[in-house]
């Protein structure tokens, strides 16, 4: 009796499926890809496998950016290290298991700022798990605007429906880290009236299913969370300017975050007693450590002594109050950020030039008028520079002066 079969680039045995090592072979051993078609080429292969592959839509995030209209082609290192990432995880897959409807199935599911994903399993008697398969994909850019919980609530419908054929007639449990959402999916309860209506409507497509929906804390979730454990290496911490190394350090030189660490990592205490540390009691359900940093959620806890750097990156585009919160929310947290934010937009100068036209009328008097007009709008200035204009003595055709704002100095032409 013949016991593996090889068929499609899957050998099968009586233990479950695995990937064919001659078929891996061609992958791994593919040539840096040096146009688009080679790297669509090179993303199909490893689609095909994909139900090995956990984060599959985050690891090739960089190379899917490059199928956007406008974007030129270029292998940044990067995307060098994506294809490497991907070509490694394809040598490291695990037999995943045959289904068995005599064996109870759970579905866990994650979202991130950038992607969906899911897993289905049996749990055995013994407590093990043995997964049945894997499956994730990036969200498009309007997805990627949705709100936190509708990412997660995204991840779930996906999920389910991704995985139909094991579930779809059958009674099955389905694990989130977003605790509202087994409020809202539960079946056991009404859905409440606040709830958006996007997410009204994925409830009643999930009523075809029968499931039990558990909450699972952040760093119990091993299976389905690597899609918010790990930061999108197009926007975080590259693009706050911080560097992993560093907020680990300076997260393990904090003595208060080092407590966390050690609460996160071990029990939370049933009392608090530092008034320090109320908030991250608060949050304790959603905290968990990564490579040494702390997560809340999907977002960075950063350490006070990196706290005013990240915000000032932030500002460096002078965006106002609102868009630096919202910004901020999607990437970092730490106690009272919202406030120091606050104090950062009302301090910070726009650097904004005010340009008068004076058709040709530079005499004196409709100088100082004007002058008048724009002091009474924006206040008296801290400075005024010019380069010996002789506005207030001659017309002229043509004036140029400098002004100095934040120490900055722009000349305006008029």
């Amino acid at each position: 009796m013949q016991k593996k079969l090889e068929f499609l680039g899957h050998i099968l045995t009586s233990e479950g499926i695995q990937t064919s090592p001659k078929k891996l072979e061609a992958i791994v051993n593919m040539p840096e890809q040096k146009n688009l078609k080679e790297v669509v080429s090179f993303l199909s292969m490893a689609q095909y496998y994909g139900k090995f592959i956990p984060q599959l839509a985050t690891i090739a995030a960089p190379l899917n950016h490059l199928r956007k209209q406008g974007v030129p082609f270029e292998m940044t290192p990067e995307r060098q290290k994506a294809v490497q990432e991907i070509k490694k995880r394809l040598t490291q897959t695990d037999i995943l298991t045959h289904f068995n409807p005599d064996i109870p199935v759970i579905l866990a599911t994650d979202a991130s700022d950038y992607g969906i994903g899911a897993v289905i399993y049996h749990k055995l008697s013994d407590g093990t798990e043995k997964v049945i398969a894997y499956a994730s994909r990036t969200l498009t850019q309007t997805e990627r605007n949705y709100a936190q919980i509708e990412k997660e609530a995204l991840g779930i419908v996906y999920g389910v429906e991704k995985f139909n054929q094991f579930l779809y007639g059958r009674k099955f449990t389905l694990l989130t880290d977003h605790q509202p959402l087994t409020k809202i999916f539960g079946p056991k309860t009404e859905l409440p009236i606040i709830a958006a209506r996007r997410l009204h409507r994925w409830a009643l497509r999930l009523m075809a299913y029968s499931f039990n929906i558990e909450y699972r804390n952040t760093h119990e979730f091993g299976n389905a969370d690597g899609l918010s454990r790990l930061p999108n290496p197009n926007e975080l911490p590259s693009s706050l300017g911080l560097n992993e190394e560093d907020v680990r350090l300076a997260t393990a030189k904090d003595e208060k975050l080092s407590k966390i660490i050690h609460f996160i990592q071990t029990k939370w205490p049933k009392k608090n007693n530092d008034p320090n540390l109320k908030l991250y009691f608060i949050k304790a359900s959603e905290l968990s450590v990564h490579k040494g940093i702390i997560l809340w959620n999907h977002r960075v806890v950063i350490p006070p002594t990196l706290q005013m750097k990240a915000l000032q990156i932030l500002h460096r585009n002078h965006y106002g109050r609102n868009r630096m919160i919202a910004l901020a929310r999607s990437k970092i947290w730490f106690p009272g950020i919202d406030r120091m934010i606050t104090q950062i937009a009302e301090d910070a100068k726009s650097k904004w030039s005010k340009v008068i036209y004076m058709r040709n009328m530079t005499t004196t008097s409709k100088t100082i008028q004007k002058l008048n007009e724009l002091f009474a709008t924006h206040g008296i200035p801290e400075q005024f520079q010019g380069q010996k204009e002789k506005t207030f003595f001659e017309q002229r055709e043509k004036t140029s002066f400098e002004v100095q704002i934040a120490g900055e100095k722009k000349e305006v032409q008029i």
